[in-house]
Order: C-alpha cells, then sequence, then structure tokens
C-alpha cells in the first residue's frame, strides 16, 4: 500500500507536467492555426483569381487573368510600336501612332473583358441554378418518402384494424369495436387530408388555384373553427381565447378555404405550444395607407410579401393566431413558408409540411397576405389578411 502510494504520489507532478505541457502545447497549435487563418485571409483579399477559383472558372475562363493578359499585350505593344516608329518616323507621328495604337488597344481590351465576364457571370449562374435544382430535388425526393410514409402507415393500421375486427369474440364486444371503427374512420380522415393537400399544391405549383367568394360573417366562421379544437385544447391544458372586433363588416371570401388557413395555424399553435399554454385569436382592422404593424401592435412582424404591395395595401381584416409555444428563430421565419420545410424541433415530425404553403397561397388568392412574428421561447404570432 506504501508502495502504491509513493508511486502514486511520484506520478502526480509528472502527469501536472504533462497536462502543462499539452495545454501549451493546444495554445501554440491554437495562435499558429489562426496565424494560418489570417494568412489565408489575407491572400485571398489580394489573390486577384480567388474569386474564380471559388466559382470553379479556368484562368482562361477567369475575367481578373483575361484582364492583366490584355494589360500585358497592350504595354507590349505600346512600348514596341513606340521603338519602331521612333526609329523610322518622326516624334510627332510615332506619338500620334502609340495614341492611336493605345485607344484601339483599350478598346479591344474592355470588348474581351466584358465578353469573359459575361460568360463567366453566366456560368456562376448556371452553376448556382444547378445547386438550387439539386436541392430542390432532395426535398422533392424527400418529400415522396414522407408521402409513402404517411400513406402507408394509416393503410397498415387500417388493416390490422380489419383483421382485429374479424374475431367473433371482439366483434360481440360493442365497445371496443366501436373504438376500432373510430379510429379508422380518424385515420381515414388524415388520409383524405393529406391528399388533398398534395393536390392543393399540384395546383399551387400550376397556377390553377382558385377561391368562389361570397360575401359574409368572417367572425362566425373563426368562432366555429376555434370550437372546433376546444376538446383538443383541454386535453394539452392549453387555454384558448378570442379577441374579436365587435360589428366587423362583412367581407367576400370563401368559408371552406378560410377555415383551412385556420385550421392549420391553431393546429400548429397547439401542437408547438407548452404545457398549461394559451392560443389567442383576435380580429384587427387596418386603413388603407396606415401602418399596419402599428396595428397589429408588434414592430417586428415579418410580412412576406414585397414592400410596394405592404405599402398599397387595400383596407383589410387581419386575422391573428398567436401562441406560447417555443417560438422560431429569426432566420427560420420566411423559410417556414417554403414547401416541405418543417422547424427543427424537440416535437416529432406530423404531416408533410405543406401547411403553410398552402395557407398563404390561399389568402394570395383572396387578395390578401401574410405575415408572422416569433421569439424563441416565448411564442410566435400569424397573421393573414383579407380585403374589405
Amino acid at each position: 500500500m506504501k508502495k502504491a502510494a509513493l508511486e502514486s504520489e511520484k506520478t502526480i507532478p509528472q502527469n501536472l507536467n504533462q497536462v502543462k505541457y499539452s495545454s501549451a502545447l493546444q495554445n501554440n497549435n491554437q495562435v499558429l492555426i489562426g496565424t494560418q487563418t489570417m494568412k489565408i485571409s489575407f491572400w485571398s483579399k489580394i489573390n486577384p483569381f480567388y474569386e474564380c477559383e471559388k466559382a470553379g472558372l479556368s484562368l482562361w475562363e477567369c475575367p481578373n487573368f483575361i484582364f492583366i493578359v490584355t494589360g500585358i499585350v497592350t504595354i507590349s505593344c505600346l512600348v514596341g510600336t513606340y521603338i519602331i516608329t521612333s526609329k523610322y518616323v518622326s516624334l510627332e507621328v510615332a506619338i500620334l501612332s502609340l495614341v492611336g495604337v493605345t485607344v484601339i488597344m483599350l478598346i479591344l481590351e474592355f470588348l474581351v473583358y466584358k465578353g469573359v465576364d459575361k460568360i463567366a457571370r453566366a456560368r456562376i449562374e448556371l452553376l448556382n441554378t444547378l445547386k438550387k435544382l439539386r436541392k430542390e430535388q432532395k426535398l422533392r425526393e424527400d418529400f415522396m418518402a414522407m408521402i409513402v410514409h404517411d400513406l402507408r402507415s394509416p393503410i397498415v393500421g387500417i388493416r390490422n384494424a380489419a383483421e382485429v375486427l374479424q374475431d367473433e369474440e371482439i366483434r360481440s364486444n360493442k365497445k371496443q369495436t366501436n373504438d376500432l371503427l373510430i379510429s379508422v374512420d380518424t385515420t381515414i380522415q388524415n388520409m383524405l387530408d393529406l391528399i388533398r393537400d398534395i393536390l392543393d399544391v399540384v395546383k399551387i405549383e400550376e397556377g390553377c388555384l382558385k377561391v368562389e367568394k361570397e360575401k359574409q360573417n368572417l367572425t362566425k366562421v373563426v368562432k366555429e373553427v376555434l370550437e372546433s379544437f376546444r376538446l383538443e385544447a383541454q386535453k394539452k391544458n392549453i387555454t384558448l381565447k378570442e379577441n374579436f372586433i365587435e360589428n366587423l363588416p362583412q367581407i367576400h371570401f370563401e368559408e371552406a378555404r378560410i377555415k383551412q388557413v385556420l385550421n392549420n395555424l391553431l393546429f400548429n399553435a397547439l401542437k408547438f405550444n407548452k404545457k398549461n399554454g394559451k392560443v389567442t385569436v383576435r380580429t384587427i382592422i387596418h386603413k388603407e395607407k396606415n401602418n399596419i404593424n402599428k396595428e397589429t401592435g408588434k414592430e417586428d412582424v415579418t410580412w412576406i410579401t414585397d414592400e410596394k404591395t405592404l405599402q398599397n395595401l387595400p383596407s383589410s381584416v387581419i386575422v391573428e393566431v398567436s401562441d406560447t409555444g417555443i417560438g422560431i428563430t429569426e432566420g427560420e421565419l420566411t423559410k417556414i413558408f417554403s414547401k416541405f420545410y418543417q422547424v427543427e424541433t424537440i416535437h416529432k415530425r406530423e404531416g408533410a409540411g405543406l401547411g403553410l404553403v398552402i395557407s398563404i397561397s390561399l389568402i394570395e388568392a383572396h387578395g390578401g397576405i401574410m405575415g408572422v412574428s416569433s421569439k424563441l421561447g416565448k411564442g410566435s404570432s400569424f397573421f393573414f389578411t383579407l380585403p374589405i
């Protein structure tokens, strides 16, 4: 025991020295790496071919290289012209010849540079387009895999329920039979919703998504949708609140489509909410030429439209669906309206990520716009407008 203790005492200082040495070495390496990074960064700034290498262009496709070569050729021509003319003609003629050659070479150099620059830019644009197409292809493949999974799973569930119902003993139990039939009915409804979403996306891509608008009471429609989520909210201990403007004017919209938008927003508000959270639905009046963000009471709303459309937005009813959930990062605020995009969360993925894409297309078909405001960890607010 004593011997072991002595040996351990001897090894402690050595180990400490090793730790100190390795720390110093690590710090040294960090300094060296940092210096190397600085050198690379500095070289990138002064290297005229860096951008060409980055874009994957060869030297003879690189505008910077062509510019240097034509510059060398121009200087050589000027020097040659001066030497030749100064020997055989007067100084005045030599100077005029030099000026003429300079002008011609500069014009040629400019034309060559512009031509090569145009080719280089076209190639870079083509490469970027190819990257984008590959990314979209990957998204489509992932989406198809999701669709296959989302359709296969419920079909398997229906098949299993059918097999169970073949048992006479289970069929004699009315409660079990009824529960299974309800489960099958819910599963079939989910499949129909998914198929409807897919068909809507196809219509959006083909530009033939149409809405049949009628003048009606928006408040009544919003209340009906809100009530349909009441039971689900109670199960999750989430409070549903409403804040509607009294005597809201009747407006033109398609009831089924606006219900579809509200269903998508309320489904997400419950899905991504916290325990004992809150979901609020309210209506606001926007008057033409007024600041829409001041009217909503939130200055950080990101509207998914261009500045001109936002400034010229006609008088509208704004519907807001807000929650006290997990929130969305600033970088994801506009991405969530892209096809098949889903926010990375701790929640299990449900659906194919088409809800917001379809919603924004439906609102735009009504002549409105959508917006979103969110703070990570505090919740999100989704807005849509319908013209009065």
